[in-house]
């Protein structure tokens, strides 16, 4: 139940008994003269007593009410057969309830009259199922005007879960059935569980409870979203993990189904697309596909072929009040072609005046401005993938509104597709995360050689190298240390955290695995510091494979749990150290604070707008 409709899902209906077996959807005491209308798809249905018909492919009905306001719409997601009969019924109290007091009441004759819907599964039924919305209080043009643009979306109806979204509040509800580890949208769950989540903006919240109101088992719950914070929690909730997904453990003994809350702020504002569609060419040109659940890309064999597919996508983030934001377009791959790897390019629209109704080949906008590649991978099909669009966005702030054009200029094949989740895909819809990050560079650098080197400093160095030798004691192992002073950072939370740093050359090691550690004692200094007198790495942050073709790039370490754990005196230090194989060529040389400006190691934090 939400605010206005009340939606109805059941799945896994069987029987082996020959019997006719029905879902009831209405069973309504209707007027005395048994005349209320019955409006099903804008027609009249069955106006009188003693008749009944079979609709077939309704997509809402209207029933009137007997006094004012007691109106009544069914919406039936993407068009059902429902039976419907409208009958008077005699009988007594004591016919449907034998037991109590036998009085005149209870054994006098009543007569009324009914109008009943069902579907109906046949007579033994396997694994069917059947959706539908109850709207009170809704005139008929009330109802028909939701069946034209519903506020749900039914995510899954199925023996493991059921779900649905009601796009206007922001809520998902979510059920999950079994005691197994279940996705559904962008929730987890490891046990049976009730769930149900509101995004506002930058904050999630989430209301648990145990469906079986037994179990002395802990829900856990890995939420995908990144946390900046918790905002407030239960007792019984223990978060595990902020980033870069959240967990929580929901202690549910002796709850007896009780509601359990979690709320969050994200570090990241998250917009749903406002339209999409996908287009294709050859005689299928002038065709529109907007209402799909996926959006395709693809490169046929030959033009005009009818099956090279074109996506569009627009997002509307009014709402978003910040004048220098980072972002990213993530798009859910819910299939792919065999073809190992495609390139898909990402432009932007200018003319954003497309329908999603509308658009076909024949009058597709071209995109006008190109932002990035991506090389999708048939092993990605179930996963999310992402491109930075931080420029295009940023150039979009006057209007706030940005469209997309994805499109194969690679390899033409048959196998070349890929099918993106779009808007009608509840769940796994593009997504445009927008969010804010300042960026700090260091205020101290330097790396260490062993061996002859020891006492050396290499301070003033426009490089900060990292090596591991043949031997120790070489004089050619190499550490470095990069410190970050953070103090003009006014927030009290981030949401995540990378240290960034430019390759400026590297051996010729296929790749090397470099660790980077947090250092406590931050006294160091930049002229100072030797293999003699360097402080110990203390608290292990993160690694990254580094490979001989980042050279020229920049990298990134993932270090936000170290700088959340640094923001009493908002300073933190790190050591970057190569613990793997030893070899004359592994060799990476970083930027330091000495080379060209704007290359220099970089703290980039990322926070809550």
């Amino acid at each position: 139940m939400f605010d206005d409709e009340i939606v109805c899902l059941g799945s896994g209906i069987n029987s082996t008994d020959n019997s006719p077996i029905e879902t009831i959807i209405e069973n309504r005491a209707i007027n005395s003269s048994g005349n209320n209308a019955l409006t099903v798809n804008g027609s009249l249905k069955i106006p009188s007593l003693g008749q009944s018909t079979t609709l077939t492919d309704a997509n809402w009905a209207h029933l009137a009410g007997n006094t004012a306001n007691s109106d009544i719409g069914y919406y039936f997601p993407g068009g059902s057969t429902v039976y419907a009969k409208r009958e008077t019924r005699t009988g007594t109290w004591y016919d449907i309830n034998k037991g109590g007091v036998i009085d005149d009441k209870r054994t006098e004759t009543q007569t009324r009259n009914y109008l009943t819907m069902w579907f109906s599964h046949g007579n033994n039924p396997v694994n069917q199922s059947y959706s539908y919305a109850l709207l009170p209080g809704k005139s008929a043009s009330q109802v028909s005007g939701y069946a034209a643009d519903p506020n749900i979306q039914i995510i899954e109806n199925s023996l493991d879960a059921q779900a649905v979204k009601e796009k206007t509040l922001g809520l998902t509800a979510i059920n999950f059935w079994n005691d197994t580890v279940k996705t559904v949208a962008d929730i987890t769950s490891t046990r049976k569980a009730s769930v149900i989540v509101k995004e506002t903006g930058a904050d999630y919240e989430i209301a648990v409870s145990d469906p079986t109101q037994v179990s002395t088992t802990p829900i856990v719950l890995e939420i995908n979203r990144k946390g900046a914070s918790v905002i407030s929690k239960d007792s019984n909730v223990t978060v595990t993990q902020l980033s870069p997904t959240i967990k929580l453990s929901i202690n549910v003994s002796n709850m007896k189904g009780a509601t359990i809350r979690a709320k969050f702020s994200l570090g990241t504002v998250s917009f749903s697309p406002s339209k999409d569609a996908f287009i294709c060419d050859g005689p299928n040109a002038g065709t529109n596909y907007g209402s799909d659940v996926n959006l395709a890309v693809k490169r046929e064999l030959a033009d005009d072929s009818g099956t090279n597919r074109k996506t569009y996508v627009n997002f509307d983030f009014n709402g978003y009040d910040y004048s220098a934001p980072e972002a990213k377009l993530k798009l859910y791959v819910s299939n792919i072609g065999t073809d190992p790897e495609r390139t898909i390019k990402l432009y932007g629209v200018s003319d954003e005046a497309w329908s999603e109704a509308g658009i076909t080949w024949n009058n597709a906008p071209a995109g006008t401005t190109y932002i990035s590649s991506l090389t999708i991978k048939n092993t990605d099909k179930g996963k999310w993938i992402s491109y930075d669009v931080t420029d295009y966005v940023r150039n979009n702030l006057n209007d706030k509104n940005a469209s997309f054009l994805l499109v194969n200029e690679g390899t033409r094949s048959s196998q070349s597709t890929v099918l993106l989740g779009s808007k009608e895909r509840a769940g796994f819809e593009p997504k445009l995360e927008i969010y804010n990050t300042v960026s700090f560079n260091t205020n101290k650098d330097a790396f260490i050689c062993d061996g002859p080197n020891a006492s050396t400093n290499y301070g003033g160095e426009y490089t900060i190298a990292v090596k591991r030798e043949v031997g120790d004691d070489s004089g050619t192992n190499r550490k470095a240390y990069a410190h970050f002073d953070f103090s003009s950072y006014a927030g009290s939370a981030i949401s995540d955290a990378k240290i960034k740093l430019y390759v400026h050359n590297i051996g010729t090691d296929t790749e090397r695995t470099i660790k980077l550690y947090g250092v406590s004692n931050e006294a160091w200094s930049e002229t100072g510091i030797t293999w003699n007198n360097a402080p110990a790495g203390t608290a292990y942050v993160s690694s990254l494979a580094i490979k001989n073709t980042d050279k020229g790039k920049w990298v990134s370490f993932d270090a936000a749990s170290y700088v959340r754990s640094n923001l009493n005196d908002k300073n933190a230090s790190f050591l970057l150290v190569n613990e793997g194989t030893r070899s004359s060529q592994s060799t990476v040389l970083f930027a330091s604070k000495e080379y060209a400006a704007g290359f220099e190691p970089k703290l980039v934090i990322q926070y809550r707008p």
